[in-house]
């Protein structure tokens, strides 16, 4: 190389540098002076590029990259798809299928429509997710309430058996009451009747006596058993108005007074105490 050098004239050597020199500086100036403005050499030689057209370049550049749908988020959401497709809607599998045909076709699809699409997916995804857990839930409450409502039924049941043999043991009660009630009102009843047959009886006798005496002082004797007679007849009928309302003969007066008083009162009260008790 530095033989080369020796055999060219030092002349042309000179001038071949300033031209070169020369060349860059204005290579270098047009560049400062003309910026974003490519360089062309005869129409043949082309260098530097606009930033305009760089921008462009990048921008189409980017959006046919973001516009590329991996394969593996295709088999994805084709997979998610077809596990959805028996549980979601018709008409929304219908149209999730074909857009995605589509984009089968196209090998690519804007970026806004794949990621609504993905957002669709993961949205009817996340429902079967939900729905399947619901109905899952549902299903062990159904189990449950249908044992719980097994088991009181049984109880029910039970209570029922009870509950009969309770009313049957009642209604044997109740009518073996109702017997023994009727037979005590019977001896009540019978008791009575004796009873008050005795105090007619008593009341007849000292009418019957009444009347046939000589003197005063035997006569105020019958007042007197009249008197102890009422007075233990109004404590066998307390409720009996009629008998509480009845006054004790007056113990003064005359042998014919005191007949004739008795006699009436004793007659008034055997009325009264057949006409209410013993017919």
């Amino acid at each position: 190389m530095t033989e080369f050098l020796k055999r060219i004239p030092a002349k042309h050597l000179i001038f071949s540098l300033l031209f070169v020199l020369i060349s860059m500086t204005g290579l270098i100036a047009y560049a400062v002076i003309f910026q974003n403005t490519p360089v062309e050499i005869f129409g043949v030689v082309k260098f530097g590029e606009r930033a305009e057209e760089l921008r462009a370049r990048l921008g189409k550049l980017q959006a046919e990259s973001d516009s590329k749908i991996a394969p593996e988020v295709h088999q994805a959401a084709l997979a998610r798809l077809k596990k959805a497709e028996s549980k979601i809607a018709p008409e929304v599998h219908q149209a999730a299928l074909a857009r995605l045909k589509e984009a089968e076709s196209k090998s690519s699809l804007p970026s806004p429509e794949s990621s609504k699409l993905r957002g669709q997916l993961k949205e009817r995804d996340e429902k079967i997710t939900e729905l399947t857990k619901q109905l899952i839930e549902a299903k062990r409450s159904g189990e449950i309430l249908s044992k719980d409502l097994s088991e009181a039924k049984g109880k029910i049941e039970i209570v029922n058996v009870e509950l009969q043999g309770s009313q049957k043991g009642f209604s044997e009660i109740s009518r073996q009451f109702k017997d023994q009630t009727k037979k005590l009102e019977e001896m009540v009843s019978l008791d009575k009747r004796r009873t008050l047959t005795g105090y007619i009886r008593q009341f007849e006798d000292l009418e019957k006596r009444s009347g046939n005496t000589v003197d005063d002082y035997t006569e105020l004797s019958y007042v007197r058993q009249f008197n102890d007679v009422l007075t233990a007849l109004k404590k066998e009928l307390p409720n009996d108005n009629y008998i509480q309302n009845v006054t004790p003969l007056w113990l003064t007066g005359t042998r014919h007074s005191f007949s004739s008083s008795l006699k009436s009162a004793s007659a008034r009260i055997m009325a009264y105490l057949e006409q209410r008790y013993l017919k």
